[in-house]
This record gives C-alpha cells, structure tokens and sequence, in this order.
C-alpha cells in the first residue's frame, strides 16, 4: 500500500505533466502560427501567376504579425488566464459563501487619543462598547451610556451552537449564566464538553451560534494553543502596543516569566523563532498569557493556561496574575485542576455541552457535581498527593528558566533563508539546468535551441532571396519544396524547445518583463536548490536494520548523553548517565525549560545527540533512523493531526482491522464520540485537527500510540488537557496497556508520575535526582 504523499505526489505530476503539455501547444502554435500563414499566403501568390514583390511580402509579414500577437498570442494566453481566474474565483466563492460569523468589531478604541489601535486580539463595539447577539448576529445598542448592564458584567443567555457533521449537532446548548463585576470564574467538565467552545462563542469567533451574549467593555481571549510569533520576547508581549516599563516589568512578574528571561542569552530582547521554537510549551503559554495581561482590558478570556505549566508555577501565576494582577478585571477561565477552582468566585461545570450546575466549588461538592465516586473527578487531593505537590516545589526550586546559554554565551541561533540580493549566480542557473539531466544532454540542448531559432529565421531569409529572384523562376517546384522544408523543420523544432524547458520564456520579445519573470522564478529554485544542499540526518546512511523481535525488553542506557540543536549552539543536555529497566515505568519531572522535552528530541534523533544511546544492547546511532524510529512511540506536548480521515489518522499505513481501531478507541473512551460522528472511522479531521477539542485530540493521538504497540513509549505530558476523571481513564490504561512496555512519561505535575517506578529529575539540562519518588522526597526535605 502506498504512503498518502506518494500519492498526492504521482497526482501533482500528472497535473504538471498536463499543464506542460497544454502549454507547449501554445507556444508551438505561436511559433509557428507566422511561418504557416506565410507559407500560404506566398504559394497563393505564386500559383495565381502574381509576381513577389518587395512591397507584397513586407505587407503580408505586417498583416502576420499583426494577427499572430492578437490570434495566437493574446487569444491563446486568455483561455489560460480565464481558466486560472476561474479556479481563483472559485475558491472566493467557496470563501463567501461560508457562513457568516456573528458581526463583531476588531479594533481597539483609545480614548485618550484620536485614533483606533488595530489588535485582533480584543473585539469591542465602538460605538457603544455593548456587545449583542441573537441567532448569530450582533446587535449595536446606539445608546450605551444608558444601558443598564454595568461595566465588566458578562451576562449568557440560552447560548446555543450546533456542527451539522456530528450527530449530536449541539455542542452548546441553552447555556446560562452571569458573572459580576470583577469576579473570578472557572468554566470546567470532561473532554469535549464545550468549555473551549464556550469562550469561542463568547469572543464571536463561532458561527450557527444563537442566544444572547451582553457585555459592556473591552476583552481579549487566550487560546487554549499558545500562538508566538516569529519575534523577540518582548515584541510577543507587547504586540504593538507602547512599552511601559512599569506595566511591562509587572506583566512578566506575575506571569513568571521573570528568570526565565533573566537566562534568555539577550533577555527580553532574544528571537524566539516561528512559532517559538526556541521556547518550551509552558513558556509559549506564559508569553501568550502575558500579551494579554499587558493590553489591560476589562474581561480576561482564557482557556486552559495552565495545564502546560508546573503546579509551583500554575500557583504563581494563580496567586499573582489571575487573582492578584487582574483581581479588578472579570476573569473567565477553563480550568480542570482543583486547586485552580477553589480559588474561583464561581464555578460552572458542563457536560455534553449543557450547564450541570454553578457556584462555588463546595457547593457543587456537595452536590455531587464535580466530585465523582468512579474515580478522580475534581477529587480531594489526598494527603500523599499534598505531600508530592509540595516536593514538587522543592524538587523545581531554585534558578529555573530554560536550559539556556547565560552572559556571555551564544545567542539562540534563528537561521534565516540565505538568499542572494541582485542578480542571480550563474552557479545557480548551471545548478538548475543539470538537475535531473547530464553535461552531455544541456549541450545537445542548447544545440537543438540554436538549430531551431536558425529554422525559425530561415524561412524569412528564403523569402527575402525569393524575392530577387525573376518572376518566372519564383513558382520553380524546388523554391516552394525548400520553403515548405524549411517551415516543417521549423514546426518540429519549436515544439521540442518548448516541451523541454516547460516554456520559461513564451514572449521573448517583452524582453525586459520576461527577464524580471525569470528572476522571480529563480528565487523559488534557490529556495529549492539550498533544500536539495542540507545535509541529511545522519541515520539514513546507515544500512543496518534492527534484527527480529528488537527490542524485546526495552532496556535503554544513556552515556554522556548531551544534546544541541544546533552546530556551537548552547547544550541543552548534558553528559547524562542513566540506566533504565526494561518494562520500567521513569517519571521526568522538572521546572518548565528545564530540558525534560529534549529528552524525547534526543532519543528520536531530531539532532543527533552526542554520546551513546543503547536499546536492548544495540546502539542506535548504528541503526537507520527511519527503521530505529518504528519502534520507538511518542505522545508530544503538542497533538499532531493531519488533515484527512480519522481512520488515516490513527492508522496511516493501514496495517490494522476496523475492530483494532474501535478497541483502541474505546480504551480511550472516545468510542461513543466517534459513533456520533458523520461518517464514524471515516469522518474528516481538518488540519491540525481543528474541528475536535484539544484533550479530544490528544486522545487521538494517544489511541494512535496504543495501537501501534510498541515496546519503548514516550508520554510527554499527555493529560494535560484533558479533565480529572479522563485523566485518571488514561492512566489506567497506560498501566494495563503498557503494562509490559517501558514508558517513560514528562510531567508538569508530579501526581501524575506518582506511580512510577523511578523519578528522573531535570534542571537546567542536568539530572539533579533519579530515584523512586519517596527516596528523591526524602532526600530533598
């Protein structure tokens, strides 16, 4: 079975491969449109007995010309661009025609000063700072200052959304609630109940939405994935607002981002790369977290911030951001952690996208509504997991930040496209013309190119000598069969020119515009042409497959196991040395930064570390990469969906039964939300998977490691978007599933590795503790 980019690759040639074709017919017959109406025009001259004069010839090869720029040319280059317009209007069809999002404002009104602050981040109403809408529309009161919903108060009422491609189309329905002015209010329940959908609805970024939504100010939303920008740190938090120092030093205070930046080689000024690559999942959180703490607004949407953070700092930013910074804003947040709701001035717990119940935290314990008797549902943290939390502080305390370079060391090194400015190398034109093709074949090339412009110009220089000629020697049967030779050779000989170089250049006479086209094109093939240069991973030259049944045990050794991402840049692990037992279960706990991630990068080669890594005896730097990565799982910080079928998704190689797909599902509990789904196994999940929630994602991708059975699995913080209970689900089945795998699992929180054989403790790059969890306790007391 082939992969899903072979194909897609064998179709994009086929297209190629036609448009080619399509344009060498143009090109030829523009070539050669000129020669034949020529042709024709002399040989009925001649066989009507007319003599060739210089007069007739020169007003035949105006009238050819004339008419093969507007029939040939012209004519021919319109079909193509209305067949280019028709498929650039399509999909502007297909863009409008989608439905329309309730009607909100994305601007920012300054009212100290007389003009409007583009952020796309905060929607606001400026006419009247009211925001309305019933059955997905929105509604502008003109009188504002007489409304009498108070500033700050969010009022929701019958809040409905429906997805046409779900059998239960509600995902909200009849949402009710309000909050007061300045409070404090967490949004929780199970995975794919609606909490994120909630907050989209409420930022008007949710069509077939209908209900009531009133409220009288600015907000701003933070999604529940960390958006950074290719920037420096403190262009992310600003984003185009002034800088205030004071506001600013306060902002990555309370969002404890204060060492982290201290340890950035060049501080608040470092380049974190697209999409911050550079940074861990908690500190892209943090600086999204801090972006909108800094632009002061009167409602705080956020979504999940947490649950990429530690507990210590998840405290921090509890005690300091939410409830100290912003204590006089109104908060609504999603929450899953019980600490985090305690501290909420009212709690609203969802289920299936209904309102279960609201209010404080003990009266819905009370109630039976967040503290479930199967398992882990907002339950009371017993005294162990106390005691662990605790430990955790002391295990995470000190320096922190990131495994970073500090004064004096190298900067993070962003490479950027190395590109030349002016025009383009002759290397590279050499380098274009011999890919695919020999020394050998671009000369015989180039020849062909000379011969056929010589046969172009021949006919025209016959003409010319069949002019001088006396009128009786003009009709001679051997002028008109060279002239006729010479125009099939010409006809010939275009159509090879222009099948072979794909018609770069089709009017050669806008010389100008065509040598300003080729340069543009150029550009592209040096971005290709510095791709095709990379070097390769090192693992694909190596030829040795793992043998048979490898690895039967999973017992992993790492010596002097040190990591960088790049050539001369700062380690980001160093000179590890640790044993891991075979079918063991190893906790990685650490200070957000602190290298636990790069713990996955290096074992799956993404660089290649320094040092040995061993598996079952076997060193994998001996190994082909793509063969040693089979048999290594890993469930990321970030899910990975592909765009296409959730069948391809947990199965791309199609290697499994139907029955396999649902078992795993159901060990998942995403079985009953797959069979609502329109279409089941074969529903399609949009790229990125954004069409299903987060933690639903994230079981996907957890459902996709189970099934692939392998014997070493990496978890890097997989529950961290997903509620208690799912939580505990997950670690059920991590003990009965994986029971005999050796799992090593990251964690931001240490409950959840409580279970773990062994804890291996990271900071700033260096493994501070390995051992059991008491042990490491104890020993940090």
């Amino acid at each position: 079975m082939e992969h899903t980019h072979v194909l897609l690759y064998r179709k994009e040639i086929g297209i190629i491969r036609r448009n080619t074709s399509v344009l060498s017919c143009i090109a030829t017959l523009e070539y050669t449109s000129a020669p034949i109406a020529t042709l024709l025009s002399v040989i009925s001259l001649i066989l009507t007995g007319q003599p060739l004069t210089p007069s007739s010839v020169f007003l035949i090869l105006s009238y050819v010309n004339i008419l093969k720029r507007s029939v040939c040319s012209e004519l021919a280059q319109g079909f193509l661009k209305t067949n280019e317009a028709y498929v650039s209007l399509s999909r502007i069809e297909d863009y409008l025609l989608l439905e329309n999002l309730p009607l909100t404002a994305s601007y920012r009104l300054n009212e100290k000063k007389e003009y409007v602050e583009r952020s796309p981040d905060i929607l606001e109403n400026p006419s009247n700072n009211l925001v309305d809408f019933t059955e997905a529309t929105y509604d502008k009161n003109t009188n504002s200052r007489n409304y009498s919903e108070p500033q700050g108060n969010l009022h929701v009422s019958s809040l409905t959304h429906k997805q046409t491609k779900r059998k239960d189309t509600f995902i909200l329905q009849d949402v009710e609630f309000d909050t007061v002015l300045n409070s404090f209010t967490a949004v929780t329940g199970p995975v794919g109940s609606g909490k994120s959908t909630l907050l989209s609805a409420i930022a008007g970024e949710l069509s077939n939405v209908s209900g009531t939504i009133s409220f009288n100010g600015t907000f701003v939303y933070v999604p529940q994935t960390a958006w950074v920008f290719s920037g420096t740190v403190r262009e992310n938090i600003l984003f185009g607002q002034p800088y205030d120092e004071i506001r600013y030093v306060r902002t990555t205070e309370v969002c404890a981002l204060t060492e982290d930046i201290r340890k950035f080689p060049n501080g608040d000024q470092t380049y974190v790369g697209e999409r911050g690559v550079t940074l861990s999942g908690g500190q892209r959180a943090r600086i999204s977290l801090a972006r909108a703490v800094y632009l002061d607004v009167d409602l705080y949407l956020l979504d999940d911030p947490l649950s990429a953070v530690d507990s210590k700092v998840g405290q921090h930013i509890v005690k300091n951001c939410i409830k100290g910074l912003l204590g006089n804003k109104t908060r609504l947040i999603a929450a899953h952690q019980e600490e985090h709701l305690k501290e909420a001035d009212q709690v609203i717990a969802l289920r299936r996208g209904r309102v279960l119940g609201k209010g404080k935290f003990s009266e819905l314990q009370e109630r039976c509504i967040v503290n479930g008797s199967n398992g882990t549902v907002f339950h009371k943290v017993s005294k162990e997991m106390k005691s662990a939390s605790g430990n955790m502080e002391k295990i995470t305390k000190g320096d922190g930040g990131v495994a970073q370079p500090t004064d004096g060391e190298k900067d993070l090194d962003i490479s950027e496209e190395d590109r030349n400015s002016g025009n383009m190398s002759s290397k590279l034109y050499w380098n274009y013309f011999r890919s695919g093709i020999s020394t050998l074949s671009i000369i015989v090339t180039i020849c062909f190119l000379l011969i056929s412009q010589g046969i172009l110009v021949a006919p025209n220089v016959w003409l010319a000598f069949l002019v001088k000629k006396p009128p009786e020697e003009q009709g001679h049967q051997s002028t008109l069969i060279i002239y006729g030779c010479l125009f099939s050779a010409s006809v010939i000989f275009v159509y090879i020119r222009a099948a072979v170089f794909l018609l770069a250049v089709v009017l050669a006479q806008i010389t100008v515009r065509e040598l300003a086209d080729v340069e543009t094109f150029m550009a592209s093939v040096e971005q290709v042409m510095a791709y095709t240069e990379l070097d390769p991973e090192p693992g694909y030259k190596q030829q040795q497959l793992p043998p048979g049944q490898w690895p039967n045990e999973g017992k992993i050794t790492l010596q002097d196991f040190s990591l960088t991402y790049y050539p001369g840049g700062p380690q980001v692990l160093k000179g590890i040395n640790v044993s891991i037992k075979g079918g063991a279960k190893i906790g990685v706990a650490g200070r957000t930064g602190a290298g636990k991630s790069s713990i996955v990068a290096g074992l799956m080669r993404m660089p290649d570390p320094d040092g040995q890594m061993i598996v079952d005896g076997i060193e994998l730097k001996d190994l082909n990469i793509q063969a040693a990565r089979r048999f290594i799982s890993v469930l990321g910080q970030n899910p990975v969906i592909f765009g296409g079928s959730l069948r391809k998704n947990l199965d791309f190689e199609e290697r499994f039964e139907d029955a396999d797909l649902w078992r795993v599902l159901e060990d998942v509990q995403l079985r009953d939300f797959v069979e609502k789904l329109d279409g089941q196994l074969n529903y399609e999940l949009l790229e990125q998977g954004s069409n299903v929630s987060v933690g639903e994602r994230q079981l996907i991708c957890l459902a996709r490691v189970l099934l692939q059975e392998n014997q070493i699995v990496i978890l890097d913080e997989p529950t961290a978007n997903v509620d208690p209970d799912t939580e505990q689900t997950i670690w059920q089945v991590v003990r009965k599933m994986l029971k005999n795998s050796t799992v090593i699992i990251i964690a931001h929180r240490l409950h959840t590795i409580q279970d773990c054989d062994k804890i291996l403790v990271f900071h700033n790059g260096d493994v501070s503790e390995y051992d059991s969890l008491d042990e490491a306790s104890e020993h940090l007391i």
